[in-house]
């Protein structure tokens, strides 16, 4: 059932797109708006990235898919709750507790946390 889920989670958010860009300074800003101050750094020389969302009240839930494999640096919040999970490929994360990979039906949380996130298996290049 977690890979069914995380399709329709998928299907239902990209119905609700935010932003698409390919310049990296676009996204690293954009992004660090929506949801907290970080570092970029995408594997390749491009970057190809789509946005979506949706906020209730204090509660967004939002897909982002970087087309490419990238790592993100992210700084310590106050405010701020992270509840990541992969809907296709994995994600490394590591920060002072440890490193964990997510996968396609697992989820990780992490709360006024610095963590270091590699996203890698995108699916193709996003179009």
């Amino acid at each position: 059932m977690p890979h069914a889920l995380t399709g329709e989670t998928g299907a239902l958010l990209r119905q609700h797109a935010l932003f698409t860009s390919q310049d990296i300074e676009e996204i690293r800003a954009r992004v660090g708006a929506a949801l907290n101050e970080h570092c970029l750094q995408p594997s390749g020389s491009s970057l190809a990235a789509r946005f979506y969302g949706i906020e209730a009240n204090a509660l967004s839930v939002c897909l982002l898919e970087y087309g490419d494999a990238v790592t993100v640096e992210t700084q310590p919040a106050q405010d701020f709750l992270l509840v990541q999970t992969a809907l296709s490929g994995r994600v490394g994360i590591t920060c002072r507790e440890g490193h964990w990979t997510v996968r396609p039906g697992c989820t990780a949380w992490f709360c006024r946390r610095m963590c270091h996130f590699g996203w890698i298996g995108r699916r193709g290049p996003l179009r």
